[in-house]
């Protein structure tokens, strides 16, 4: 019978006990910062969002403009009412409502700015056929609209003839 609990000699050396490496220390904990947050920080960081949210939207860019604005306002409040040594918190939400609302007002403008240049000119950016194909002759833009506008005209003239005529013969 083998006697299992009682160590057994295979010939080899005793295995040395394990020694324990020392643990390092903890790290030192942050202390808590309980100083309140900036509500002007939060505001302003929220119209930023909000804003550059609807300046991106078609139709919207009105509200974005106005959001931005006073988010940029508010935020630039923040900043310098935030600070290490200020009774409050909240310098980054601070900064990032600056950023946002700061690119909620130029992306208002750029969309008024190409709204503006669609409708100012449309034509010029629907047809391309302003230039002649030969290179030697070309059309100023006077003449290119004259012709283009007779032509929109007479095809308007028709379609509102057609309407009358089509609307003439339903007539009972």
């Amino acid at each position: 019978m083998q006697n299992y609990g009682a160590p057994q000699n295979s010939g080899m050396p005793p295995v040395p006990p394990v020694q324990m490496m020392p643990q390092p220390a903890p790290a030192p904990r942050r202390t808590q910062d309980n100083r309140p947050t900036n509500g002007l920080a939060v505001a302003g960081l929220s119209l930023g969002i909000i804003g550059f949210v609807f300046s991106l939207i078609p139709f919207f860019g009105t509200i974005g403009l106005i959001l931005g604005i006073v988010g940029l306002t508010l935020s630039i409040i923040a900043i310098v009412q935030t600070g290490p040594a200020r009774p409050t918190r909240g310098r980054g939400m601070a900064i990032t409502g600056t950023i946002l609302s700061a690119l909620a007002v130029i992306a208002t403008v750029i969309m008024f700015i190409f709204a503006f240049i669609l409708l100012v000119d449309p034509l010029r950016f629907a047809d391309n056929d302003y230039m002649d194909d030969s290179d030697s002759q070309t059309q100023s833009d006077d003449d290119v609209r004259s012709a283009d506008d007779t032509d929109h005209t007479d095809a308007l003239d028709r379609i509102i003839q057609q309407t009358i005529e089509s609307r003439d013969s339903t007539k009972f």
